[in-house]
C-alpha cells in the first residue's frame, strides 16, 4: 500500500471525527491512531517528512496527536 502525507492525515482526522461524534470510544480512537502510525513501516511512503510534518501540524496543534506519536511517526518516515 502506498501512503502518502495527505492520505495518512486524513486516516487519522477519519479516525478523531468518528471520536469527536461518539461513535466511537477513547480507547477505539486511540487503537485507530496506533494502527495509522505502526502501518507506516509495512507500506511505502510517498513524500518527504516536511510535507508530513507541515500536515500534521494542526493535528498537533488541536492535540489530536500527542508528541510521543509524532515521534512514532518520524521514526517510520524516512528522512
Amino acid at each position: 500500500k502506498i501512503v502518502t502525507p495527505e492520505n495518512f492525515v486524513s486516516s487519522i482526522n477519519k479516525a478523531n471525527q468518528l471520536f469527536a461524534a461518539e461513535m466511537i470510544s477513547e480507547a477505539e480512537f486511540q487503537a485507530k491512531k496506533q494502527t495509522i502510525i505502526s502501518d507506516l513501516q509495512f507500506n511505502k511512503f510517498v513524500g518527504d517528512l516536511d510535507e508530513l510534518l507541515l500536515a500534521l501540524a494542526p493535528l498537533k496543534k488541536s492535540e489530536t496527536i500527542t508528541d510521543d506519536e509524532l515521534q512514532a511517526i518520524k521514526k517510520r518516515v524516512p528522512n
